[in-house]
This record gives structure tokens, C-alpha cells and sequence, in this order.
């Protein structure tokens, strides 16, 4: 049974969607846009310089990332937003379901946070430790939207709640993707090989070490 982790943490994103939350959140994607544009154009510019083929390595694994960083961004003003509709509708989810949530907020939480350690200090080990948390972030997706069609049908959540609830999951997973992408393309940039979904089918099935921190992530989040 899947309960909440993150005593003493910040509650999730929609549960603090006042005016200065509002105000941060969207000043944050604002400017991520703004520098998604600035570097992608630098980086388009650098691409037709006679450069080295380990820089256009380089540059093609940046435009990936800015764009995954930018895609996070969309994904976090999804997730104000469906606090407001919450807000304005006046609903709220029973303690099971907040429990529920806390635990994938704290999951995202870590894939994000090892994703950005992997990307600035070019973590290898950082990086390798993204994909199999995210394989746990998409099960508890898929045990976190069953869990909650079951309140449902016992009366518990209204549809309309329900209905915010899967959107809440799907960007939360989402995000999760965008940051395997970001882990997936520093560590193809070592291996010189820009094939990301091949490296992380690759990684999934043979690799024992995934399999391992898979394992151990079920745990840590609720799911063995």
C-alpha cells in the first residue's frame, strides 16, 4: 500500500497555490522560455561554425535539454493550475489520497534533483540513477490512478476532483520523462552515441545495476 514519505517536507505544489506560489511559478516558466530561446539560438548560430565532431556532439545534446528544461516548465504551470480549479471549486482529496500524492511528489522531487546534479557536474553516477526511479514514477502513476478510481466508485472523490487527479499524474510523470531524457543524454554524450531510447532499452534489460536501484526505488517509495 502505497503511504505517504515526505514528513517534514513541503506539501505538493497544488495544496499552496496562493497569489505569491502563482506569482513564482509563473515569473519561473516565463524565464525559462525566455532562455530556451536564447540558447537554442546560440547554439543553431554555433552549429554552423567549422566545429570539432565531438562539439556537435555537444550542441545537439544542449538543444535536447533546453528543450526538455522548458517542456518541465509547461508541465509545472499545468500542475498550478489544476491547484487553482481545485481551489476555485472548492474540493479537496481525502487523507489517503494526500498521502498518495506526497509520495509521487516526493519521487519527482529526487528524479528531478538527480537529473539537474547529472546535467551540472556531469554525474555519470547521478545520471544512472534517473531511468530506474523513473520506471517507479510511471508505476505509481498507473497505482495512484487505480487507487483513486476505487475512492471513486466507494463515494469518496467526486468525478471532478478525480478528473484533476489524472491530470496531476499525467504531468507528474511527464516531467519525470523530461528528466530521463536529460539523464539519458549525458550519458550517451560519453558513450558518443546520441541514440537515447536505444540506450535506455538497453539499459532496462540488461543492465544489473538498473535493476538493483530498480528495485530498491519500489521500496523506498511504497510500491514492494
Amino acid at each position: 500500500m502505497i503511504t505517504g514519505i515526505s514528513e517534514g517536507k513541503d506539501d505538493p505544489a497544488f495544496a499552496k497555490a496562493g497569489e505569491a506560489m502563482t506569482k513564482k511559478v509563473l515569473e519561473a516558466e516565463e524565464r525559462t522560455d525566455l532562455l530556451e530561446d536564447a540558447i537554442d539560438s546560440f547554439l543553431v548560430k554555433l552549429s554552423t561554425k567549422d566545429i570539432s565532431d565531438k562539439d556537435n556532439e555537444l550542441i545537439t545534446a544542449l538543444l535536447k535539454i533546453s528543450g526538455d528544461y522548458e517542456r518541465i516548465a509547461d508541465h509545472s504551470i499545468n500542475i498550478l493550475e489544476a491547484a487553482q480549479r481545485m481551489q476555485m471549486a472548492n474540493l479537496a482529496y481525502t487523507e489517503e489520497a494526500q498521502c498518495e500524492l506526497e509520495t509521487i511528489t516526493a519521487a519527482v522531487r529526487e528524479v528531478m534533483s538527480l537529473s539537474m546534479q547529472a546535467f551540472a557536474e556531469q554525474d555519470l553516477d547521478a545520471a544512472s540513477r534517473v531511468e530506474p526511479l523513473e520506471q517507479v514514477v510511471d508505476q505509481l502513476k498507473e497505482t495512484l490512478r487505480n487507487n483513486h478510481i476505487k475512492r471513486m466508485q466507494a463515494g469518496k472523490c467526486s468525478m471532478e476532483a478525480g478528473i484533476i487527479w489524472a491530470d496531476i499524474l499525467t504531468d507528474m510523470e511527464r516531467i519525470s520523462d523530461h528528466c530521463s531524457n536529460i539523464a539519458g543524454c549525458i550519458m550517451d554524450l560519453q558513450d558518443h552515441n546520441m541514440n537515447i531510447h536505444e540506450s535506455q532499452r538497453y539499459q532496462k534489460k540488461y543492465d544489473a545495476q538498473f535493476k538493483e536501484r530498480f528495485k530498491e526505488y519500489q521500496v523506498e517509495y511504497g510500491l514492494q
